[in-house]
């Protein structure tokens, strides 16, 4: 196979994994201070800590849980604004870290 060929397969095999298999891969972030930051800025509205519930919004890591929830789509809702979670203007460390957390097993 040619080289440019195996380089071309490398680049979309991880676009043919199933989400659980990316979700397995290791994660830049450090869940802890992910954590953190939930608690600071995100807890206001989405339960951070293990048995809080809401009814208006998801837990974090019920987010998390959830079968399409992979790094890239939660950095692409972290980068999104939506009405009404305003924009965060999180770092590339603060948003690597919240995602840590937020797949991390409770």
């Amino acid at each position: 196979m040619p080289a440019s060929r195996a380089l071309r397969w490398l680049a979309i095999l991880p676009l043919l994994l199933p989400p659980a298999a990316l979700k397995a891969q290791p994660l830049p972030g450090d869940p802890a201070a992910g954590e953190r930051l939930a608690q600071d800025w995100c807890g206001s509205c989405h339960p951070a800590a293990p048995g809080r519930a809401s009814d208006a919004v998801l837990a974090l890591r019920a987010i998390g849980a959830r079968p399409g929830t992979t790094p890239a789509s939660l950095r692409a809702a972290l980068l999104a604004s939506h009405a009404p979670m305003p924009p965060l203007g999180l770092s590339r460390a603060q948003m690597d870290d919240l995602i840590a957390f937020i797949l991390s097993s409770p």
